[in-house]
């Protein structure tokens, strides 16, 4: 898991920080927090499931100051690339956690459908029937995992584009192709769809993606965001975010 950063290394989620899970969910009075506060500490974070982090605390921080003043101070971030009909067990854990952080912090979720990447990666169409069928019957998945339907925004990055694309641009222009060439192996007869990838599925990570969605008042500081995702995913969001943020 990770939160959107500038932390360079990942820091083992051991029991101390659980504990300090629990005090940032936990200490306040609003209701929503005595909510999170009944919540059992889920058995990924207990069993070193969930293993490393990026700057965590300081998203929790977030949400603890949500707590206190009524409005969003982060938002989770996931994603599935619909490359087959099902899911596997590897697909299904970031999903668990993911549910079971909006469960207990009450937090906006947007859900990004990579059905370019796929097209990009796997030669997989990214128009007509079958891409429509993968797409259709990923979503069906997603939402069998109880997610709050007020507070979750499930976007297909062929059909989103259009208000995410000023963030794209901006990753974009942060981003060299050297160094994406070096942290994905990419050679010179692939084609350019994969190198401009890491910037599409990185701009999920800031709140200007989703002007409509995850609305601010002007002159509000930009949401964090926190980020529930399988460890191989790490480069595609710390290249970008540590760049723009530079």
């Amino acid at each position: 898991m990770t939160a959107s950063s500038h932390d360079s290394g990942r820091s083992p989620l051991m029991s101390p920080f659980c504990s300090g899970w629990r005090k940032h969910a936990t200490d306040g009075g609003s209701t929503a927090q005595e909510e999170a506060g009944r919540m059992a500490l889920q058995h990924f974070f207990r069993r070193g499931i969930v293993f490393s982090h990026r700057d965590f605390g300081a998203a929790l921080d977030c949400v603890r100051a949500s707590f206190a003043t009524g409005t969003h101070r982060a938002y989770l971030y996931t994603g599935r690339g619909p490359s087959a009909q099902s899911m596997h067990i590897g697909h299904v854990m970031p999903f668990l956690l993911t549910r079971y952080l909006q469960d207990a912090l009450g937090l906006p979720l947007v859900i990004q459908i990579t059905d370019d990447e796929k097209h990009f990666f796997r030669d997989i169409p990214v128009s007509g029937e079958r891409a429509s069928g993968l797409v259709v019957e990923n979503i069906k998945d997603i939402i069998a995992f109880g997610f709050d339907p007020r507070k979750t925004f499930i976007f297909r990055n062929t059909m989103y584009m259009g208000d995410m694309y000023p963030t794209v641009v901006q990753v974009q222009r942060m981003l060299t192709l050297s160094a994406v060439k070096n942290a994905f192996g990419l050679k010179d007869s692939d084609n350019v769809g994969k190198a401009a990838f890491p910037a599409v599925q990185a701009a999920p990570c800031f709140s200007s993606a989703f002007p409509r969605v995850l609305r601010r008042l002007a002159g509000d500081p930009p949401l964090k965001c926190i980020i529930p995702c399988a460890i191989d995913q790490d480069p595609f969001l710390i290249s970008g975010t540590q760049r723009r943020a530079a």
